[in-house]
């Protein structure tokens, strides 16, 4: 469940920030830097946002879907990196908040929510 709303604007800002900006997601876990439960959460909850407000939409824009494949396959790759030098990461964040990314990042591409439970909605 999301603890802050956000606008789908905002949702977009903050994946393209998480995505691409110099204090990123994406910078944190290339240096090997956990980026944290709360961080993960946010962008969990932008991509949400972002899923509910495109809804049936056949397509999406160039700059969302770059943002969304960089989360996915890149931090994903990264932490996967990391691991294989022998680094080891939280275990909520191998476990839950990657595939939770992946499963909530895949879903806007499918146009339903590939969710956990029965309701159609992740665990966030």
């Amino acid at each position: 469940m999301r603890a802050v709303e956000l606008t789908e604007s905002q949702a977009r800002q903050l994946l393209s920030d998480e995505a691409f900006g110099p204090d990123g997601l994406l910078v944190k876990v290339r240096m090997g830097d956990d980026p944290g439960p709360e961080r993960f959460d946010r962008v969990l909850a932008a991509v949400r946002t972002v899923f509910d407000a495109i809804g049936n939409a056949q397509t999406i824009d160039r700059p969302l879907a770059h943002a969304l494949f960089a989360l996915a396959n890149d931090v994903e790759g990264q932490v996967g990196g990391w691991m294989d030098r022998g680094m080891i990461w939280r275990s909520r964040l191998v476990d839950q908040e990657l595939p939770n990314l992946l499963m909530a990042v895949e879903s806007v591409f499918a146009g339903e929510w590939l969710g956990e439970d029965g309701e159609g909605e992740a665990e966030l």
